[in-house]
């Protein structure tokens, strides 16, 4: 992958070379020239943890790994929710998700929210700025039934369906024909769907982890058959083993299409002008805590996410603290110029580096709204972590690692003190602790949306 062409535009984080001390900087950037044209990058159910530059021992992510050193990438980066619907309409308007109320009913399981006409995406914000604003995606939680296509023009939020998802090199060629229709700065999210169910890696991947053997489980992995075996017998340490890795082929083709785009737009004229940001909406659980896939828990292996931000005049290194998505979405209003006001949450994250400042030990990142069980919510904070189901005044602490992920739940005498302090924390940020119901329902009865969400693996029932 070549580097960006010229060090321009990121004057705006001039702080890299001056004073952050968890920055590893190699250059002083110029001053900006331009606004930066702005990609953002949403894989679908990738865990940080399967990323070469988190530390994965298969080499899923060269492409990837580039950007971040080339970048910068966050270790304690989290989504604020564990499945696609509230994750992503956090994303598009800078909003936990009690506050959009994008999200699955916590009792009527075929009711689903629809983003309020009256809340402001960041496309709306973008375009008032006068950026061009485009969108690839390819769940079916992102159809423009869900309002999330608002602020985009008809023809620039291209969407998909179980029965015509685009593969990922397919969603390559798309963002790059918008791209090339586009005059003035632009904003464009290009969302892959591997490596979400079903596990079926492209026939250029297949193998590369898993060999040339006979599968131990029916690939594509993930069907009817397969999941009521998971649920009835679970799988052997042979069958896991695979799985995993069927996962990082997935993983693996998407990288090579995230490197195909990114070097095709940094050898464009204006290549030199681009910033690159990769992210996940949510992870996948391989049995950490017992279950298996996503929607059903907070735990870290469903809402840490990778977080890999390039552009030129970007120094290179590692950034200490917890982060989360809605910093993010400021952040990307900022690097615009955009409009930020009316935004409750998060900070400027290109701003907080631009003037040299630290990310507060104290930060917290909040979670919540599940697609299965009971309502739940978390509160992550560099070294705990709170669990509390939203239906009982009941929950958990578990102690992190410096990545965010749980070691062992806190130690008993710690536990009631250390309970009560992050539940009102908890309470602080969401006003309550109760669970929420969407605002706008969307029901969803016998219609092709919700074949199309059953035939995702969704709305089979609350134990996956």
């Amino acid at each position: 992958m070549t580097r960006g062409k010229a060090i321009g535009h990121w004057g705006l984080l001039l702080l890299l070379c001056s004073g952050v001390s968890h920055w590893a900087c190699d250059a002083t950037p110029e001053a900006p020239s331009a606004r930066p044209n702005i990609l953002l990058i949403v894989v679908d159910t990738l865990r940080a943890d399967h990323v070469g530059v988190y530390g994965h021992s298969r080499p899923t992510t060269p492409a990837i790994d580039a950007l971040a050193e080339e970048g910068s990438f966050f270790p304690q980066a989290f989504a604020q929710s564990s499945w696609t619907l509230p994750s992503m309409t956090t994303l598009l308007t800078g909003l936990f998700p009690h506050q959009h109320r994008v999200g699955r009913d916590p009792v009527e399981s075929r009711l689903f929210g629809r983003l309020a006409p009256e809340i402001p995406t960041l496309a709306e914000r973008l375009g008032d700025a006068g950026y061009a604003r485009g969108a690839i995606v390819n769940n079916t939680f992102l159809a423009p039934e869900f309002g999330l296509a608002k602020g985009f023009g008809t023809y620039d939020y291209q969407g998909a369906t179980k029965w015509k998802v685009r593969s990922a090199e397919e969603s390559v060629q798309a963002a790059l024909r918008w791209v090339g229709d586009q005059s003035s700065p632009w904003f464009l999210v290009v969302h892959f769907m591997e490596p979400h169910l079903f596990y079926d890696p492209h026939e250029s991947v297949r193998g590369v982890f898993t060999g040339a053997g006979p599968p131990p489980v029916e690939v594509p992995f993930g069907t009817d058959s397969v999941v009521a075996k998971i649920r009835s017998a679970g799988l052997t340490d042979e069958e896991r083993d695979y799985v995993e890795r069927l996962y990082d082929e997935e993983i693996l083709y998407v990288d090579r299409s995230i490197g195909r785009l990114v070097e095709t737009l940094q050898d464009q004229p204006a290549g030199g002008n681009l910033v690159v940001i990769v992210t996940a909406d949510h992870g996948e659980e391989f049995f950490d805590h017992g279950g298996f896939e996503h929607g059903h828990t907070l735990y870290g292996e469903l809402i840490r996410v990778p977080l890999v931000i390039s552009g030129p005049g970007l120094a290179r290194g590692e950034v200490r603290g917890v982060v989360q998505h809605v910093d993010l979405s400021r952040g990307i209003l900022g690097l615009a110029g955009a409009s930020q006001q009316g935004l409750p949450n998060g900070v400027d994250l290109f701003a907080l580096l631009r003037d040299g400042k630290e990310l507060e030990p104290s930060r917290a990142a909040l979670s919540e709204n599940v697609l299965y069980g009971p309502p739940r919510a978390s509160l992550s904070r560099a070294n705990r972590r709170l669990h509390r189901r939203l239906d009982r005044p009941s929950g958990e602490v578990w102690a992190l690692d410096e990545n965010g992920v749980e070691i062992s739940p806190v130690d008993a005498a710690e536990r009631p003190e250390l309970f009560r302090r992050l539940s009102e924390g908890l309470k602080a940020r969401r006003g309550h602790v109760r669970a929420w119901a969407p605002e706008a329902g969307l029901r969803l009865e016998n219609d092709e949306m919700l074949s199309q969400l059953k035939a995702l693996g969704y709305l089979e029932g609350e134990s996956r």
